[in-house]
Order: C-alpha cells, then sequence, then structure tokens
C-alpha cells in the first residue's frame, strides 16, 4: 500500500503545486515583469540569484540528512529539532553578514544593495521552511508537505493579483514592494508549517547540547557542499551577464529562463517526496528499480515531450507572454533552456538517489567539476555569444551532471534491471514529436498547436499510467 499511497500523494502535490505556481510564475511574475522597466526587473533576477549563491550558509545540509534521518528514526525529530533550529538562527545571522559584504566587494549599486536585505531574509525563511517541510516528508506526510509549499505563493498571489486588478492600487507594483510581500508569503507559510510539525509530530524536546550540535554539522556538511556547488553552477549565470553586459540582458535572459525554473519547481517537489522513498528502498533493490522507472515515466519522459513541443515556438511563446518587451525576447536562448530541463530532471531522479545513499564524495567531486565548467564556459561564451552563450553552459554542464548521476545510479544500485521499456518509450516520444513537427505547418495558431502537442503527450502519460497499476500491485504485494 504504501507505492500506492506515495502515487496518490505524488499527483496531489505536483497538482497543487503546479495550480498556484504556474499561476505566480506564468501569470503573475511575468506581468509583473511587463509592467516593470526591465532595469528594475533584471536588477532583482540578478540579486535573487546572487542571494541563491550562498545557500550553504543558511541550511548545511540540515534539510536533507533531516528528512533521510526522520524516514527511518521518527525519534530524531524531537532530539534534534531545538538544536537544529538554534543553528539555523545563528547562521541567518552569518548569512546575512556574509551577503552584505561581499554584495558591496563586488561593486553592487544602491539599486542593487536595496533589495538585498529583503531577499536575504526571504531566502532565511525559505531555508527554515525546508526544514519544516523534511520533517513532514520523513514522517511520509507528503501533502501536508505540499500544502507548505504552495502557501507563500498562494498568498503572493492573492495580494500582487489583486494590485494588479485594482487600479487605485497599482501604485504600489514597484520590485521592492514585490519582494516585500514575498518574505509577508513566507513568514506565514512559517508560522503554517510549525503548526503542522506540532500537530503531527508532537511538540519537541527543547535541549541545547553542544557536542550534538557538533556532530550534526559534521553529518550534514556534505549535504550542504552539494547544495551550495549546485546552487552555484545552476545561478551564477545571471550573476556573470549582470557584471559583464548589464540587467537589460539580464531581464531578456530571465524572460528565457521563466519556464525552466517553473519546470524545475516540479522537479523539485518530486525529488522531496523522492528522497525519503528512496531512502527505505536502498536495501530493496527491486522496489528502488520499479520507483526509479516510475520516476523516469511521470517527470523525465514528459519533460523531453514538454521541451519539445516548446522548441517549436519560441519567439511566438515569448511573444505571448511579454507583448510589452517584443524588442528584447530571444527566442534561441528559451529553445537552449528548455532542452536542459531534461537533464534538470534526470538530476533530481538520479542525484536524490544517490543522495539517499549518502553517496555524497561522489556528487561533490561531480558538481565541483560542473562548477569549474560552468564558470569557464560562461566567461567564454558570453562575451562571444550574449545570454545565449549563457543557456548553452547551463546545457552543458547540465548533462554532464545528469550523465555522473546515472551511470553512478547504474553502477553502484543497477536500478535499470529492464532497459526493454526505455526503447519502447523513446521510441514513442519520438512519434509524438515527429507528428508534432510536421503538423507544425497546418496551424496558423501556435497555441493551437501547442495544445495538440500537449494532448499527444498526456495520451502517452495516461498510457504509461494503465500500465503502472500492474506494476503497483506487484509492489503492494512487498513490504518495502
Amino acid at each position: 500500500m504504501e507505492q500506492r499511497k506515495f502515487v496518490s500523494d505524488l499527483l496531489f502535490v505536483q497538482f497543487s503545486n503546479i495550480l498556484i505556481k504556474a499561476i505566480w510564475i506564468l501569470v503573475i511574475d511575468r506581468a509583473v515583469q511587463n509592467l516593470l522597466p526591465a532595469e528594475d526587473y533584471g536588477r532583482y533576477f540578478s540579486v535573487f540569484s546572487f542571494t541563491i549563491l550562498f545557500i550553504i550558509l543558511l541550511d548545511l545540509g540540515f534539510n536533507n540528512l533531516n528528512a533521510r534521518s526522520v524516514a527511518t528514526n521518527s525519534a530524531f525529530y524531537r532530539d534534534n529539532f531545538s538544536s537544529i533550529m538554534l543553528l539555523k538562527l545563528i547562521l541567518a545571522l552569518l548569512f546575512l553578514l556574509v551577503l552584505s559584504g561581499i554584495g558591496v566587494m563586488v561593486g553592487f549599486s544602491s539599486q542593487h544593495l536595496n533589495l538585498l536585505l529583503p531577499l536575504g531574509i526571504f531566502q532565511i525563511f525559505i531555508s527554515f521552511n525546508q526544514y519544516l517541510r523534511s520533517n513532514l516528508a520523513g514522517s511520509g506526510r507528503y501533502r501536508w508537505d505540499g500544502l507548505i509549499a504552495v502557501t507563500d505563493r498562494a498568498l503572493v498571489v492573492v495580494i500582487l493579483g489583486s494590485w494588479m486588478l485594482v487600479e487605485s492600487w497599482q501604485h504600489l507594483l514597484t520590485i521592492r514592494n514585490v519582494v516585500l510581500v514575498q518574505v509577508l508569503g513566507v513568514l506565514v507559510a512559517f508560522a503554517f508549517g510549525l503548526i503542522l510539525n506540532r500537530k503531527f509530530l508532537g511538540i519537541p524536546r527543547i535541549t541545547f547540547h553542544p557536542d550534538r550540535l557538533k556532530d550534526l554539522v559534521k553529518k550534514a556538511l556534505p549535504f550542504a557542499v552539494l547544495a551550495a556547488l549546485m546552487a552555484l553552477y545552476t545561478r551564477v549565470d545571471a550573476v556573470m551577464i549582470d557584471l559583464m553586459l548589464d540587467s537589460v540582458e539580464t531581464d531578456r535572459y530571465a524572460m528565457a529562463y521563466r519556464l525552466l525554473d517553473a519546470g524545475s519547481m516540479v522537479a523539485v517537489l518530486f525529488s522531496g517526496m523522492l528522497l525519503p522513498q528512496f531512502s527505505r528502498l536502498l536495501n530493496d533493490r527491486s522496489g528502488l528499480s520499479d520507483t526509479v522507472k516510475l520516476s523516469i515515466r511521470l517527470l523525465i519522459l514528459p519533460a523531453v515531450l514538454f521541451a519539445v513541443i516548446v522548441a517549436l515556438h519560441p519567439n511566438e511563446l515569448l511573444g505571448i507572454m511579454y507583448p510589452n518587451k517584443l524588442d528584447i525576447i530571444d527566442g534561441e536562448t528559451f529553445r537552449i533552456l528548455m532542452f536542459s530541463f531534461v537533464s534538470t530532471c534526470a538530476i533530481y531522479v538520479f542525484g536524490t538517489l544517490l543522495t539517499a545513499a549518502a553517496d555524497l564524495r561522489f556528487l561533490n567531486l561531480l558538481a565541483a567539476a560542473c562548477v569549474v565548467l560552468n564558470i569557464l564556459l560562461n566567461g567564454w561564451l558570453i562575451p562571444r555569444m550574449g545570454i545565449a552563450g549563457a543557456a548553452w553552459a547551463t546545457l552543458l554542464t547540465q548533462l554532464a551532471f545528469a550523465l555522473g548521476c546515472v551511470l553512478r545510479s547504474q553502477f553502484k544500485h543497477k536500478v535499470l534491471q529492464e532497459t526493454g521499456w526505455i526503447g519502447y518509450s523513446v521510441m514513442k516520444v519520438l512519434a509524438v514529436g515527429a507528428i508534432y513537427f510536421v503538423t507544425k505547418q497546418y496551424f496558423e495558431n501556435v497555441l493551437v498547436h501547442m495544445a495538440v502537442g500537449v494532448v499527444l503527450a498526456l495520451l502517452i502519460v495516461v498510457q504509461d499510467g494503465l500500465e503502472h497499476i500492474g506494476m503497483l500491485k506487484g509492489l503492494n504485494r512487498r513490504k518495502t
């Protein structure tokens, strides 16, 4: 029954998050970018990416360690809650100091620095919320974990949406106010998370032991290094564009990056549920293989179809999304970034498996190599190709990391025990891609053609779902 519950919770979490976060990214945030000057939004995107580069100071790997530990030992929450929360508070203060100091050192303008503190506070409470969610995910309460994940965005959607709809409130739409509303959202989600942790996991013991803190840091540090390295090679591009080109070019890159960001949120939620699931199945190779197979069909293959559907109409789609900025859209950058989404999804499946197996030395070495690769590629390609160069750097780096994770997972855990279905699935994807490409000439309306592609993709997903019923029945007979 555990696998059936996992799939049921997965569908609920993904649906609710896709609904709310799609409204946020594709409607509200997009409208904000359309309404504000390119320099303002480009500056915001650069500073936001800059804060992500230092999230190692906020987490030190506690969230992944905690989800993995709670999944195998329910007492871990009560014994370590107060110690982790205190340590995260100390790290939050250090984070703000480092963020401010380095922001001044790299030459941020006063407009950049004006956004740095509120965005830093936003990242602090995101980190606290991820810890509270990891307690719920680790204990198998995926639905409540998913609800916390959408609470902040739901509130932001309501507030910013009302500002846009009511003409007398539209003067409130400044980039700083947009940031402050997001801070309010994560504060509300934090309060909600505390209530749910107490309700489902009980009142934690209020203890403080320096030796325990030292032990937690030692165990969590490899997770922290991994998170920091991955954040570095996925977000340094926006900062390098802003420093090497200007804020307008950063705004253009943010436009192309938006759908990748939206898809990545879905993949992150998926991996958050996979981590405790993989942790429980490490000793059940057959169950592990079935879960990987399920993840490939529910996440990676749909990502391939999504990239193909979007790639044929990059300029038209960007034109629909940003009607006020038609003169600066870049369809080529958009297309490249969409294909990198496939590798991103593979990382969130196979990388999560290696994280659950505590294969952190390999992951950190691989991530460090990818950081060097990404910075070198960005430094070489951005001056020559502009933001399209940054997109190519992202695509190549993500592909390298994904291949490393897939090969390591197969070598260590033999997760792809049966490979016949892979060729069958690839043939289906190629067939849909071919049909979609050939029919392009018969549709004058881009949205209608994309809708046809989505329908074809859904048919494949539904067929895969029907095929999974037999697999789930088999898994229900085994203890996981």
